[in-house]
């Protein structure tokens, strides 16, 4: 899964795919090979990136489920948050004057889903998850930058927040929040005028929330401006997730297309998929659910024709 991150306010342009939702270790779907998630999203100018963990012997390791590795790892070997995200990151904050982004002002979003059921091993994930993220703090700070440069966001399975200053030794580090998310019969309070102060975003269940159709009610999308509105005054974002992404992609031969070869990739949104980015849009909900950051870009190109 990518998400591709919009700026708020209605409008299209290809300038607005600003995120992406990159997930290692989603499930049988697949993930590609081990670099391919996060070297996608910062290409395409990602502000927000996800990894699914498990805390396995003191390792975080990178997958969906207690037993399932991902696609394309080298050696059937799972990667870790560490040397899969952690230092790549540091790197790129390093080149990069203490941004991973040069010039960007916006924070960028390491977004972790602790997948571990153990109570123990989701406190061990919560922990040294937070460990790994002061060693990116200090990395920012050396560099002169604001240590909220990049910020850790904790979904799935993590402690509330409550109990985290009890699981570290010694305060929160600014900069680590909660993926709030609403479905079921949590959506009326997605649009409460108070969100938490350690939430980073509002994650709307589409199916629950949202349209449990191809098409977007008036009812509906008002629900969703309403909900983008009170987020944003409330200095949060909104992302959503489930929502239709059905994308047909295949190969046709262009005479006009650069090189020797021919063949070009057609990616081909459904009408259900275009409908509810399109809402989302109006609505200026921030970051858009993708599993394609270049079909979600070439549409972000074409929508406002």
């Amino acid at each position: 899964m990518a998400h591709a991150g919009a700026t708020a306010g209605p409008g299209c342009g290809s300038d607005r795919v600003r995120g992406a939702h990159g997930r290692l270790g989603r499930g049988p779907r697949g993930a590609g090979p081990r670099d391919h998630i996060l070297d996608d999203a910062l290409d395409h100018g990602a502000s927000s990136v996800e990894a699914n963990i498990f805390h396995d012997d003191g390792d975080l390791a990178l997958r969906h489920d207690d037993s399932w590795v991902p696609d394309g790892v080298e050696g059937g070997e799972e990667g870790t948050l560490g040397e899969d995200y952690v230092e790549p990151l540091k790197e790129r904050v390093r080149r990069n004057g203490c941004q991973v982004y040069p010039g960007r002002n916006e924070p960028f979003h390491l977004n972790v889903e602790i997948k571990s059921g153990d109570e123990g091993a989701q406190e061990g994930a919560f922990t040294e998850t937070v460990r790994l993220y002061r060693e990116l703090q200090d990395e920012i700070v050396a560099a002169g930058g604001d240590p909220q440069n990049v910020r850790l966001v904790f979904s799935g399975n993590s402690p509330e927040p409550g109990e985290w200053e009890g699981l570290l030794d010694g305060p929160v580090p600014p900069g680590v929040y909660q993926d709030q998310q609403y479905s079921g019969d949590s959506c009326d309070a997605a649009t409460s005028d108070d969100l938490g102060s350690r939430s980073a975003w509002v994650s709307l269940s589409w199916e629950d929330c949202v349209s449990g159709d191809d098409e977007i009610s008036p009812d509906e999308q008002d629900y969703l401006n309403r909900v983008a509105a009170n987020a944003h005054a409330q200095g949060k974002q909104v992302r959503v997730w489930g929502a239709p992404e059905d994308v047909e992609t295949y190969e046709v031969y262009d005479s006009t297309w650069p090189g020797e070869d021919k063949t070009r990739t057609v990616r081909d949104p459904s009408d259900a998929t275009v409908a509810a980015w399109r809402a989302q849009l109006r609505a200026g909900v921030d970051l858009l659910n993708t599993d394609s950051l270049t079909t979600m870009r070439e549409f972000l190109g074409d929508c406002a024709a």
